[in-house]
């Protein structure tokens, strides 16, 4: 999991030019939505999230907005309490702050990070009942490559690590069981 995210985005890095380093920030406010999709490690298997944000920057480097990922196929747990295998669902969301490294405007690499909460839940598979929920605190910086493509439309890349704090209240999951590395590739748009 960790090479392919570290390899993404050393692809992202590639396709920068030579001068991006001696861009100027760009200097006129403007705003962003963004789809991603993201595949994480959760209880130590591959799992894939549905992500969002939208971020304001009102010129230079730094922007901020909120953002947030939903599993999109539940973890299994393994009989609780020698019963029936469980279902796993994760989703939080936050405040999230960035600051462009290298580059501007069209291509850069900036460090983003999530802070805020989230909710995990265990539940019998199919009918759904849920069974114990706990909320927890959640910490993410992320590494991301983004280039335009066409008008307003942007494609990027990011690497990260999801850390997660306070999960007391569920059996048979951890705070490590929540937490890890994880990839994405997004799309955003951009207005002026």
């Amino acid at each position: 999991m960790r090479c392919t995210g570290l390899f993404a985005l050393a692809l992202v890095l590639l396709g920068v030019p030579r001068g991006l380093a001696a861009q100027q920030p760009e200097a006129r406010a403007h705003a962003s939505l963004e789809a991603s999709v993201v595949v994480t490690s959760v209880r130590e298997s591959a799992t894939t999230l549905a992500g969002a944000a939208g971020l304001l920057s009102l010129g230079g480097r730094f922007a901020f907005g909120a953002g947030g990922a939903l599993m999109l196929r539940p973890s299994v747990v393994e009989g609780v309490g020698g019963g029936a295998d469980l279902d796993l669902r994760m989703a939080y969301g936050g405040l999230v702050v960035q600051a462009i490294l290298l580059g501007s405007g069209n291509r850069y690499v900036a460090l983003r990070t999530l802070v805020g909460a989230g909710n995990a839940k265990l539940e019998i598979p199919v009918v759904g009942p849920e069974i114990a929920a706990d909320n927890f605190g959640v910490l993410e910086p992320e590494l991301v490559g983004t280039v335009s493509v066409t008008g307003p439309f942007q494609v990027g890349l990011g690497a990260g690590y999801r850390h997660v704090f306070g999960v007391d209240d569920l059996p048979n999951v951890a705070v490590g069981d929540l937490t890890g590395f994880s990839a994405s590739v997004r799309l955003s748009v951009r207005t002026h």
